[in-house]
């Protein structure tokens, strides 16, 4: 019988104990996976949302025709090129880039076979130019036409039209 009585007086503790309360360490853990998942969640909504938009943007570029005018040629890379020594720079850099635009579609193969002469050949244009001749609107259109000329001259067909910086920066 004393076995029953110790069951019986266990019961009795543990009904009249008080509840135990829960770890905060479980709280901050579901607040931070509740937090986790609303994050991700208004990410993929975001990133869903703007891959729509874009997608509709591509669609409308490749409606676009290319016609006989404005044909362009985004081949040559972004090149760095030290300029002249002038008596007022001794040291200066060029940093150019630039797109060209073609008399016709022929001149892709012919572009893309030449491209390292034609880099070095615009290279050859750029370093020998001084800053205090380039630094202006004008400078730079009539350096724009020396490019020009030099690309026309190493090509065997058709004609270079226009050339057109994208980067052009002196330090």
């Amino acid at each position: 019988m004393p076995e029953e009585e110790k069951v019986e007086e266990s019961t009795e503790e543990e009904s009249s104990a008080p509840p135990k309360k829960r770890s905060p360490i479980l709280m901050i853990i579901g607040i931070v996976v509740v937090v986790l998942l609303l994050g991700g969640g208004g990410t993929f909504f975001y990133l869903q949302t703007n891959s729509a938009e874009a997608s509709e943007e591509d669609e409308e570029v490749e409606e676009v025709e290319i016609t006989d005018t404005n044909i362009y040629y985004d081949g040559f890379q972004t090149n760095v090129v030290n300029l002249a020594v002038s008596s007022e720079y001794q040291f200066m850099y060029l940093k150019y880039g630039f797109d060209i635009e073609l008399s016709d579609t022929s001149l892709y193969a012919e572009l893309n076979t030449r491209l390292p002469r034609l880099t070095a050949a615009v290279a050859g244009v750029m370093s020998n130019q001084d800053w205090t001749e380039i630094c202006t609107p004008r400078g730079r259109e009539r350096l724009g036409r020396d490019a020009l000329d030099e690309i026309n001259d190493q090509l065997a067909e058709g004609e270079v039209i226009g050339l057109y910086f994208t980067t052009f920066v002196a330090q």
